[in-house]
């Protein structure tokens, strides 16, 4: 029973590393502001990155990416200006207004930031499956 035990404990914590994390961002506004999204895969592997836009109405777009390890990824959501260009394979937002869902395989670690001519904010964003 003491093995069943043990064998039971080492299948769950097993299984638990298998299973992808979740970071969300719950609101950004990329119309009349500026949003980025920055993140870095911090791990000694390869982590796959699943952004997921919610829009309401707009409607939801989802895009993938690999990054390689000790690599980033920068972009805007919606628009692509400037030095808000993608960087990479992320596809745009299909509204300047709405919420990020990220899941990684591994982990990372990034900041998003939302900008207008006289305020800013910003917060980490961590993933740590």
């Amino acid at each position: 029973m003491k093995r069943l035990a043990i064998f039971a404990c080492v299948m769950i914590v097993g299984a638990g590393a298998a299973i992808a994390a979740t970071v969300s961002i719950p609101f950004f506004n990329d119309g009349g502001q500026d949003a980025f999204i920055t993140v870095q895969n911090v791990s000694t592997s390869d982590v796959t990155i699943t952004v997921s836009y919610f829009q309401g109405a707009s409607g939801t777009g989802v895009s993938t990416a690999v990054l390689a390890a000790n690599t980033s990824l920068s972009w805007q959501p919606f628009k692509d200006v400037g030095g808000g260009e993608v960087q990479g394979t992320i596809a745009d937002a299909t509204a300047a207004t709405g919420s990020v869902t990220i899941n990684s395989t591994g982990a990372v670690v990034g900041r998003f930031v939302q900008i207008n001519g006289t305020a800013a904010f910003a917060h980490n964003v961590e993933i740590t499956p």
